[in-house]
């Protein structure tokens, strides 16, 4: 009887063994882990709380794998089997501990890079080249772990390294274009910008090979990232991004020109007030430049939110300065011919 006792257990134990860590990977899955996330949600480091949220369906993994290699000591089976069950849980640890490092590491990049003052919209090149660093390493530790000695690969990696260095030499300088432009901060996704050879928009996004920019029709302008770095542009929302801008015109020497600075301060002040758009902080100036056979040109100075949005409030202004200055029958208003310039503002 005891004996018959004694071979029930030894069947059914590692079963229960497996049973028991199947209901405690549950445990910790539904019960426990959203609990933690919960309260990580109030604390001061924002990464804590995705990190814990990488753990979802990989506790219970662990938890059945464990259990697993735990009933393996009282399962009666054969030696090879058994040799091949270990290493394949080896295996899936490995695995599914490497895939949850990158998924934590590339939250704490992406936590860093947002506090050094980056958006989000930069961090495609960071969170790439994280993960395949992680890739890279955890495939190496699992090659090693099923008995493949990864010394000559290294060796033939460090040999054949020369040759793809010089396959790839664009793609190197592209990617390592794209870490100096991310880490110079001198161009970022969400700034707007013209580059010398005339394209002009937002950037949309810093990625390994290219930088994209928006243009004004919703289209993407494909860049490499090491014309980028090697030609000249403008950023228009550095060195802060409120933008200034002018508006000439020119009126006749007949007018009365502390009249018509009046008129144009009061114009550009409505402006700032009426339009969300208008920088509330700019401070309008109204400069006659030079003398010409036409009249005297004159320019407003204004100031908008962003580049993307000067053109609204430019337009705005134009309106009610041709509007009050014909209401108010100040002579000679001529269009400008030559299209002035915007100057991103320096304050």
């Amino acid at each position: 009887m005891f004996i018959a006792l004694t071979e029930d257990v030894r069947i059914w134990l590692p079963w229960g063994i497996v049973a028991f860590g199947a209901a405690l990977g549950l445990t910790a899955e539904l019960a426990v882990l959203p609990k933690l996330i919960a309260r990580a949600g109030n604390h001061r480091f924002a990464a804590y709380g995705f990190a814990l949220s990488t753990l979802r369906g990989v506790l219970l993994l662990w938890c059945i794998v464990g259990a697993i290699d735990a009933a393996l000591a009282f399962a009666a089976i054969p030696q090879r089997a058994d040799a091949f069950l270990h290493r394949t849980i080896a295996l899936i640890l490995i695995v599914s501990t490497t895939l949850v490092a990158a998924r934590v590491v590339v939250a704490l990049v992406e936590h860093w890079v947002v506090a050094v003052g980056h958006t989000r919209q930069s961090l495609t090149l960071f969170n790439n080249l994280t993960a395949v660093s992680i890739y890279a390493l955890g495939l190496l530790i699992a090659l090693q772990s099923v008995g493949i000695s990864i010394t000559p690969l290294l060796t033939a990696l460090g040999v054949g390294g020369l040759a793809v260095a010089l396959a790839l030499q664009d793609t190197l300088a592209n990617f390592f274009a794209g870490i100096h432009i991310i880490v110079s901060r001198r161009l970022r996704p969400g700034d707007s910008i013209r580059l010398q050879s005339g394209e002009s928009g937002v950037v949309a996004d810093i990625t390994w090979r290219n930088t994209l920019v928006r243009d004004t029709s919703n289209s993407i302008v494909v860049v490499p990232n090491s014309k980028v770095a090697q030609t000249i542009f403008t950023n228009y929302d550095q060195p802060s991004r409120p933008f200034d801008f002018e508006v000439t015109f020119k009126v006749a020497y007949e007018s009365d020109l502390e009249e018509v600075e009046s008129l144009a301060l009061e114009i550009a002040r409505s402006v700032i007030a009426d339009l969300p758009d208008a920088d509330p902080g700019a401070h309008p100036t109204v400069r006659f430049e030079a003398f010409e056979d036409a009249g005297i040109i004159t320019t407003v100075k204004l100031g908008a939110r962003t580049f993307d949005t000067h053109q609204p409030v430019r337009h705005e202004l134009i309106k009610r300065l041709h509007r009050r200055l014909r209401m108010d029958s100040t002579k000679g208003l001529y269009p400008f011919q030559a299209p002035s310039a915007a100057i991103p503002t320096q304050r």
